[in-house]
């Protein structure tokens, strides 16, 4: 190597998935998977096989990532119990100091940061965020301007991608087409920025969502793997997976907990069971999918205050069929 390649600095792609586990990854040995581009950066860099997040929870990670401290320095150990004054704490964040060594930063994707619209030193800042408090929000987020600005017939869409409430974890189709998603809007807009003329070195932070829930693949991506095929997805010791505080509290065999359960005097928790949803829950969720005429279904999950529907474009067509009226005597059953 040159001295002059040495003095240069490098450009950096950071790339960030998601609730991605080390075993999605074919050329890592998970043989069901097929990822051609994943597969391409191990052969070319280095696989830190036995690496691990010290809070692998979104909000501490993420902070963890931008600043270089420990969630205990960052104050954030929780996505839900807020942290306070990240960058006095930790000093500036990771594009502010590569700003200052003279990179051109672009920062684009999920960012999970408290509050939602925190600086955090980048040139170009675009978010796609998981989640809208606010129909506000919703409407700011640069994905969801641009998925309304090209496909304006999906505006009729308060959860673009996938369905939460009860169907968080189950398996389902993404209701906009691949070209329309916020994978392909975050590819192509990192191909763009990379495309950028600019003397200086180039820090991307590329972020997607997904895989985290909902798990909503778009066609033709949902039908790639027959499940079948699939190994079981259950590592490791389930005693030990199950001792987690955090598990136990959001999940018993009767639904979610209000309140963190007492530890036992053995001092570990129980194992809890899997069980399938009650039905009272399944037909509650019927009834909240019907029922729009309250709020909308952000608004159902969230808990934010009541926010107006937006209203439906008029029909252009004929007038639609009514549907057939049930005899008196039809019973429906549960």
């Amino acid at each position: 190597m040159s001295a002059s390649t040495r003095s240069s600095p490098p450009n950096i792609l950071f790339v960030m998935t998601d609730q991605q586990r080390f075993d999605t990854i074919a050329a890592l040995g998970a043989a069901p998977a097929r990822t051609p581009n994943l597969d391409r950066l191990v052969r070319r860099g280095a696989a830190c096989t036995n690496a691990y997040s010290t809070c692998p929870v979104c909000v501490p990670a993420r902070y963890s990532i931008m600043t270089g401290c420990e969630p205990s320095k960052t104050s954030w150990l929780s996505n839900w119990v807020p942290g306070n004054s990240v960058s006095q704490r930790c000093g500036p964040y990771l594009a502010e100091t590569l700003a200052a060594r003279g990179y051109r930063t672009w920062g684009l994707g999920k960012f999970h940061t408290e509050p939602r619209l925190e600086p955090l030193g980048f040139e170009v800042h675009e978010r796609s965020e998981e989640l809208w408090p606010s129909e506000e929000e919703f409407l700011g987020d640069d994905y969801v301007r641009w998925l309304l600005a090209r496909a304006p017939a999906f505006a009729h869409l308060e959860q673009v991608h996938g369905e939460r409430t009860d169907m968080y974890y189950a398996p389902q189709t993404r209701a906009v087409p691949a070209a329309f998603s916020v994978e392909s809007w975050l590819a192509t807009r990192a191909v763009e920025e990379l495309g950028r003329a600019d003397p200086r070195p180039q820090f991307g932070f590329v972020s997607f969502i997904t895989p985290h829930p909902p798990i909503a693949p778009p066609i033709p991506y949902n039908r790639m793997f027959n499940p079948d095929q699939m190994p079981s997805p259950v590592l490791g010791d389930p005693a030990i997976d199950a001792a987690d505080d955090y598990l136990a509290w959001r999940t018993t065999p009767c639904g979610p907990r209000t309140s963190p359960p007492r530890r036992p005097a053995s001092g570990a928790l129980k194992a809890l069971p899997f069980q399938p949803f009650p039905r009272v829950r399944i037909r509650q969720f019927a009834r909240d999918v019907t029922d729009f005429g309250q709020g909308t279904k952000r608004e159902r999950v969230l808990g934010s205050p009541a926010i107006p529907r937006r209203p439906r474009p008029p029909d252009s067509g004929s007038a639609r069929a009514s549907p057939p009226v049930r005899p008196p005597s039809a019973k429906i059953r549960e």
